[in-house]
Parts: C-alpha cells; sequence; structure tokens
C-alpha cells in the first residue's frame, strides 16, 4: 500500500478531480484538489513544480466556482513563489501572471491587473527584447485587458503590433505568429470585422499546414 502522500497516489487523485470537474462534479473537484495540493505541500514543500501545478488546478476550479478572492490569493502566492524560485523573467512566471491578470480582470480589478500586464512587459523588454515570444504574450494579454476594457484602438493596435514584430523576426510559420494571428483574428471576429478575421484565420490554418507537412 503506497498511502495517500505516496507521489503516485497524490498523482491519481489529482487526475481524479479533473476528470470530476470535466463531469461537472464540481464539489468533489474542489474537495479532491485541496487534498492533492495539502498532500504535495507536505510531501515536496511549498515551492515544488507540482505543488504550483496543484496551486493552478485549485484556483481555476475556484475561479469557475465564483470563490474569485480566493482564487485572487492563490494565484498570488503561486505567483510570488515562482517568481522567488525561477527569478521575474521565466516563462512559468509570465504565464501564471497572465492567469493571475486574467483573473483580475474577471474581478474588475482592471486597474490592477493592467498594472500587473504592463510589469511583466517591462520585465520581458528588459531581459529579452521587444521580439521574444514572452515579451508578445505579455503584449497580447496586454490588449486583452485593454479590450475587455472597451479600449478597442488601443488593444487592435497592440495586437497588430504583436504581429508585424512576430512576422518581421520568426516568419509567417513560426509557433509565436500563428498564436497572434489567432488572437488579432479572435478580436477581429469580436469586433465586427468577419472578413478580415477570416483571412488571417486562413493565413493561420496554412501556416500550420506548411509546418505539419
Amino acid at each position: 500500500t503506497l498511502g495517500f502522500k505516496h507521489p503516485l497516489t497524490l498523482w491519481l487523485y489529482d487526475n481524479l478531480a479533473s476528470l470530476q470537474q470535466e463531469l461537472g462534479k464540481l464539489d468533489e473537484a474542489e474537495a479532491g484538489f485541496r487534498g492533492v495540493l495539502v498532500g504535495r505541500e507536505s510531501l515536496l514543500g511549498p515551492d515544488h513544480t507540482e505543488v504550483l501545478q496543484s496551486m493552478d488546478h485549485l484556483a481555476a476550479l475556484l475561479q469557475m466556482v465564483g470563490k474569485l478572492k480566493e482564487a485572487d490569493q492563490l494565484l498570488l502566492r503561486a505567483l510570488e513563489l515562482r517568481t522567488r524560485k525561477l527569478g521575474h523573467v521565466h516563462p512559468d512566471v509570465f504565464e501564471c501572471t497572465g492567469r493571475l491578470a486574467a483573473l483580475l480582470a474577471v474581478m474588475t480589478r482592471h486597474q490592477d491587473a493592467v498594472a500587473l500586464i504592463k510589469k511583466a512587459l517591462s520585465s520581458s523588454e528588459e531581459a529579452f527584447g521587444r521580439s521574444h515570444p514572452n515579451t508578445l504574450q505579455s503584449l497580447g494579454s496586454l490588449a486583452a485587458i485593454l479590450r475587455d476594457l472597451g479600449q478597442q484602438d488601443e488593444a487592435e493596435g497592440l495586437y497588430r503590433q504583436a504581429l508585424e514584430t512576430a512576422e518581421t523576426n520568426f516568419g509567417p510559420i513560426h509557433e509565436t505568429t500563428m498564436q497572434v494571428l489567432d488572437e488579432l483574428a479572435s478580436f477581429l471576429l469580436e469586433a465586427g470585422d468577419p472578413q478580415e478575421a477570416k483571412a488571417l484565420l486562413r493565413q493561420s490554418l496554412d501556416a500550420r499546414e506548411a509546418v505539419s507537412g
């Protein structure tokens, strides 16, 4: 018998909680994610990769069920732990920053969300330059928040800036370029320009077909 705190047991319970979430059994999933988080923290320490992953899972579920304040606290803690362990310019830190900023926007804490993303954007530009995928990801996150704030012109400008930078530095069939294409197409579709959105999606699809052969 392995016991509940064995890594394999915790992995199985984590997967079970994910399945319960997909099936809509959110109370059971929440209890499962909480148990796995406590078990992993006890076994592995607070800043282990699997512990941070458990925080992400639980925070996403809490956001889904409307427990936004607790989700915010959990993501903030995960971001602080990642930053302390990995530094300000690690991809995992940028990804966690984006999730937290998106949650803050949902909570209508838009200025906090914008400030968080701008800080990440500045750090990435300083460390890697304007054309780095991390920088472009932060630029896209900022554009999404501005879109939600109704600042459509500013958001569109950032999306187009990101696309121009990606195409210039990586070419048309790079994963970063294709991602930015998709983001701009989604924005334009919501903004009422389906014709250009369709053209961009076709461009993205053609690029993916070229990559896959």
